[in-house]
């Protein structure tokens, strides 16, 4: 558990020295977008990617279907 807290304050700390560097990225934090997801989903194969933005589009679609029953 020790680690995973490590892993998180080394995340927190790289997010805060890219804000500082980047006042747009300050920005997208003031305004609530969650970069930790952002860049958790960059470090994913581009296949992996897809293939989850496929299935939030398909669970999309079949909620869309759904509601015009």
């Amino acid at each position: 558990m020790a680690d995973n807290r490590q892993h998180n304050q080394n995340d927190y700390d790289d997010i805060k020295a890219l804000a500082a560097k980047h006042p747009e990225i300050a920005e997208a934090i003031e305004f609530g977008v969650d970069i930790n997801m952002l860049i958790d989903n960059l470090k994913r194969p581009v296949a992996e990617r897809i293939r989850r933005l496929q299935n939030a589009l398909d669970t999309l679609n079949k909620l869309q279907n759904a509601k015009k029953l």
